[in-house]
């Protein structure tokens, strides 16, 4: 079996606290330690201190050109030295505003970023204001070492994780817990969709004896569609963490548009699904069959069209249907139209490349939303592209999708306002499970919510 690259992370001070609950984010990442897949290394603090598998970071004095910094863990020590002159230039850069003690722990940050790419440590994590913006202007190596704030740095991280089958949530250094993709991503969907889940497990109540059967089954789609949405933006997640640090190419392009081809499907589908919701929650007989249940039938108000027909608790739902914004379902059901019907996304691979220099400084694939959308159609907010041109990279998109088809659903399914499951509840096992299972997908939010 191939040998997969350990990772190295360093976690520079200025993330770590002495107060008795650390950040969310820094106990994530110390608990990226307890696999074989990460090499964490820390400032010394008395959180560092309960997670005996991370490494200590050190910085100590090697005379009047350079600084000593030592990574040690009971594995093993690697030591390394940094010029000071490298060191005071950023720091002259950056903080010639700061005062004495803002300089010295910014001097600290950066001695530990130079020291990471000696020892070939794929990601830094800060806090640091001052180098986080560097890194986004382009300044020096700031730019190309894996500079991250910690957020950034835990949904990468897991999602690489996730990438080698490994699913984990810790949030002690003695208890953790494993699961697999089904458990994982099940449990992700029912908490990022709390109350359409709780909806379904309303109606599920085996004392409706068949009641809402075929609203049961709507509502089970959708938080199955949901899941491949999840399934799918970790798959462009890691093809742009991918591409960040090997650049892209056709191969990727191609893998990307699948995904995103895929989610525009599993994306209308739930949309049309909430209005198959609410046809069967009252039994709507509407003209014209199967065709006439979509979702752009369901928020019209017109004569024979569904939205007029729903009674009861379905116009309570077509109510909140009618009042979501449309630019995001009017996007991506055109984008289906024409992918379904005529032809598929438009995409390719786009270089930057510095001016003199005849080689890309970075490449990567995009999406061109104007080729491959109808004209009259506008584009939702954030996707013209960095250059307003209507080209995107497949992730971006793709997890902008996933939270709006998130709100969309939470506020229609939602409103209904069902949440009563005490009949499971009642049963001891299935509580016992049922709790569990959304426990570990809270933590599992924590993990994954691309931004």
């Amino acid at each position: 079996m191939m040998q997969l690259e350990n990772i190295k992370v360093i976690v520079t001070g200025d993330v770590l606290s002495d107060s008795a609950i650390p950040s969310v984010a820094a106990t994530q990442l110390a608990a990226l330690s307890k696999t074989d897949d990460f090499s964490v290394y820390m400032m010394p603090s008395s959180f560092v201190e309960n997670w005996k598998e991370v490494g200590i970071a050190s910085i100590v004095d090697g005379g009047p050109e350079y600084l000593g910094v030592t990574f040690a863990k009971p594995d093993g020590t690697l030591q390394t030295g940094v010029m000071r002159r490298n060191v005071q230039r950023y720091v002259d850069r950056l903080g010639a505003a700061m005062g004495s003690a803002e300089r010295n722990a910014l001097a600290e940050t950066v001695t530990l970023v130079n020291a990471a790419s000696n020892i070939g440590a794929r990601i830094v994590v800060t806090r640091s204001t001052e180098l986080l913006q560097a890194r986004k202007r382009g300044v020096g190596f700031l730019s190309t070492c894996g500079l991250l704030d910690p957020e950034e740095a835990v949904t990468i991280c897991y999602a690489l994780l996730r990438g080698r089958n490994r699913y984990v949530t810790q949030k002690h250094p003695d208890y953790c817990r494993r699961s697999d993709e089904t458990v994982f991503y099940s449990s992700l969907a029912s908490n990022l969709l709390g109350k359409t889940s709780k909806v379904l497990r309303h109606v599920m109540n085996p004392d409706f004896k068949g009641r809402y059967e075929l609203p049961a089954s709507h509502l089970q789609a959708i938080l199955t569609r949901f899941t491949d949405l999840l399934i799918a933006a970790d798959e462009l997640g890691r093809a742009y963490i991918s591409e960040g640090m090997n650049g892209g190419g056709n191969g990727q392009l191609i893998r990307q548009l699948s995904h995103l081809n895929n989610s525009i499907v599993a994306y209308s589908g739930a949309l049309d699904a909430i209005a198959w919701v609410a046809k069967d929650l009252d039994s709507t007989n509407v003209p014209g069959g199967k065709m006439s249940i979509a979702w752009k039938q369901l928020v019209k108000n017109e004569p024979k069209k569904l939205g007029s027909l729903v009674t009861g608790d379905a116009a309570i739902m077509q109510a909140a249907a009618s009042a979501v914004d449309p630019v995001w379902p009017n996007f991506v059901n055109d984008l289906r139209e024409k992918v379904q019907h005529r032809k598929p996304l438009t995409g390719g691979i786009a270089q930057f490349v510095v001016s003199g220099n005849g080689n890309p400084e970075a490449s990567y694939s995009v999406v061109d939303l104007r080729e491959s959308t109808s004209a009259e159609v506008s584009l939702p907010p954030g996707m013209y592209g960095v250059f307003r041109d209507g080209c995107v990279q497949p992730h971006v998109l793709q997890h902008e999708m996933v939270r709006s088809l998130q709100g969309i659903l939470e506020t229609v399914i939602g409103s209904l306002g069902w949440s009563d499951d005490s009949w499971i509840v009642d049963d001891e096992h299935s509580h016992g499970s049922l709790d569990e299972h959304l426990s570990f997908g809270r933590d599992a939010v924590q993990q994954w919510w691309w931004r």
